[in-house]
């Protein structure tokens, strides 16, 4: 279940607010005493996260929602949770596991025992999900407030989240829908783009389809570090081609095009009219979403056009 971006918070009693968490959204499928970890686009991260693969619950079986984070100072930082993401090799993902932790931050379960919970309200959901997952270090609810949306805003914005998420109370799960029982609202703004390039110095060529056709919307020069870079110049050396997206203007002549088989995730304050990122920043690569669902339709949406 996916929600959809409002611009303003709000205070209502008929709604419970939960921060926005920043991280990777997962499915915990718990059986046997074993959990399996299962990314939006149906992958099995499990490998990836050993210290979460036997998470605790008061059932025998269950289906858990939500979001693998890593941290940094307390706050969740998807750049950290990038050196976690694409590692599959045993040792050095328990070198990792001591340097970067990752916890599971649950906000709803689908499933206990068997039984299907997505027709049983939200309330009614999130009292089972509290007795029956057991919070430890690697697995933490995610808080809720009732009815005031606005001041867990001001404290998600002053703590430098990615903002919040309004869930209506007597709201039944919609699988794999977006969902306008579900509402977000913004600290800033993210989208996915696809690597169509880079320039010297790091900047990332981002782009969208615009139908068939990819469009550009604009440079990423910042939210880069050494490490990120040298793993980015990595992907680019087996992407490397002549061909380039659009009609090569004087703008583009110092790019260096790439098979558009990459997506970045990019944090950014505005949308402009002609679909150009303002102040865009890197976050990271992620390997959960095709290049074909980095659609203008979607990024306008990300940025809150009218539909």
């Amino acid at each position: 279940m996916l929600a959809t971006l409002t611009n303003e918070p709000f205070d209502d009693d008929a709604w419970g607010f939960e921060p926005k968490w920043d991280g990777i959204r997962a499915a915990a499928v718990i059986s046997a005493g074993e959990t399996r970890l299962i990314s939006r686009n149906g992958n099995d991260v499990t490998v990836a996260y050993p210290e979460l693969s036997n998470l605790k619950v008061n059932a025998t079986t269950g289906i858990l929602d939500g979001e693998i984070c890593a941290f940094d100072d307390g706050r969740p930082s998807f750049q950290k949770l990038q050196m976690r993401m694409h590692v599959r090799a045993a040792g050095e993902i328990e070198r990792l596991r001591k340097t970067v932790p990752v916890a599971y931050m649950v906000f709803d379960i689908l499933a206990v025992d068997g039984k299907s919970l997505v027709n049983t309200k939200y309330s009614e959901r999130r009292r089972i999900l509290e007795k029956t997952v057991k919070k430890s270090k690697t697995v933490q609810l995610s808080p809720v407030v009732i009815g005031d949306g606005t001041s867990l805003f001001a404290a998600a914005k002053q703590q430098r989240l990615e903002g919040i998420v309004a869930k209506k109370l007597d709201s039944r799960y919609e699988p794999g829908k977006r969902s306008k029982a579900w509402l977000k609202v913004k600290t800033t703004y993210d989208a996915d783009v696809v690597v169509a390039g880079w320039r010297h110095g790091g900047t990332v060529v981002s782009a969208v389809y615009d139908g068939a056709t990819l469009r550009y919307t604009g440079g990423v020069g910042t939210g880069y570090t050494q490490r990120t870079l040298a793993e980015l110049q990595e992907q680019y050396a087996k992407l490397a081609t002549d061909e380039p997206h659009w009609r090569v203007t004087s703008e583009f002549r110092d790019v260096h095009w790439l098979r558009p088989e990459l997506v970045a995730i990019v944090e950014f304050r505005e949308l402009t009219g002609d679909y150009k990122l303002r102040q865009p920043a890197f976050k990271g690569l992620r390997d959960d979403k095709s290049p074909a669902d980095c659609t203008l339709e979607e990024l306008k949406r990300a940025a809150g056009f009218s539909s």
